[in-house]
């Protein structure tokens, strides 16, 4: 990676950029030892608290290449065949959910990371699209409002008052349960 590559991942981790579904942490100890783990979906925080993990993600990506960021180099069979390759791909693919992905990965960076004292891990899954624009101008949107979904007929469905009241008691619920999890969080720390 680049400084420049580095700078437009630190641009996604703002919430008006950001598509990134959750993050998954684990904490290590000195004795590299994991002493908890957490599977945080972004969509389910309140602002405050999505605006808080963003923070920390580009917290991650401060400094520059060679300094606080350890760059790893991969040799062209690593990349093509191998199961660092592999374990990367099942843990993109599974959009973080691969538990089995997820605590090998943890384990590879706990066995080959040696810093003094404790530290963090994080794994964050975003999706990056890059607007298309065809040689003539044409935006990918223009193209398949013209071409693909040209004859496509659509409707709107108004939402079941029973469905909505039981999704607002699941919230009421989801947020009683909020103060209980910081708590835990603080106790943690």
């Amino acid at each position: 990676m680049n400084e420049k590559e580095i700078s437009e991942i630190r641009r996604r981790f703002r919430a008006d950029k950001s598509n990134i579904t959750h993050v998954r942490g684990c904490y290590v100890n000195e004795k590299q030892e994991i002493v908890s783990q957490f599977d945080q979906p972004l969509s389910l925080l309140p602002q405050e608290e999505c605006e808080n993990m963003l923070s920390v993600l580009r917290r991650t990506l401060s400094g520059t290449l060679g300094k606080n960021l350890i760059e790893i180099p991969f040799t062209t069979a690593q990349v093509i065949d191998s199961d660092e390759h592999r374990l990367l791909m099942a843990l993109r693919d599974s959009k973080l959910t691969d538990e089995e992905a997820v605590r090998m990965f943890f384990e590879k960076v706990i066995a080959s990371y040696r810093p003094e004292g404790t530290y963090l891990i994080l794994l964050a899954n975003d999706t990056y699209d890059v607007p298309y624009r065809a040689k003539d101008g044409e935006t990918l949107e223009d193209y398949l409002d013209k071409n693909i979904f040209a004859e496509a007929k659509s409707e709107t469905a108004e939402p079941d008052e029973t469905d909505m009241q039981g999704f607002e008691k699941f919230l009421e619920r989801y947020k009683a349960t909020l103060p209980v999890e910081k708590s835990a969080v603080e106790t943690l720390k």
